[in-house]
């Protein structure tokens, strides 16, 4: 296991059950009603980032509750991020779960 600095990234292999982190990664993305036309002028998407705590991890999957805490969204959102399409992680701190 590496190093764990709060404010530092944070390898892959070394996130948590209980991380807070800063996470981007490059995810689908679609378009409708594209007219050939279109198609030379499209840009590559820009990655996404999110804050949230990690909540459960598999061997393909890292689940991520999102927006926790934040009084202008409407819900908690849970992320699935495959850990191939993850970018970056930055460790922001870390709560003990239950189970």
């Amino acid at each position: 296991m590496g190093k764990r600095t709060v404010g530092r990234r944070i390898n892959i292999v070394d996130i948590q059950k209980g991380d807070i982190l800063q996470i981007t990664w490059h995810d689908t993305t679609s378009m409708d009603r594209v007219c050939p036309e279109d198609i030379a002028e499209t840009k590559d998407p820009g990655p996404t980032t999110c804050w949230g705590l990690v909540v459960k991890m598999t061997d393909l999957y890292l689940y991520l509750a999102s927006e926790i805490g934040d009084r202008d969204s409407d819900t908690t959102w849970m992320e699935m991020l495959p850990y191939r399409i993850i970018e970056e992680a930055k460790l922001l701190g870390h709560m003990e779960l239950k189970a």
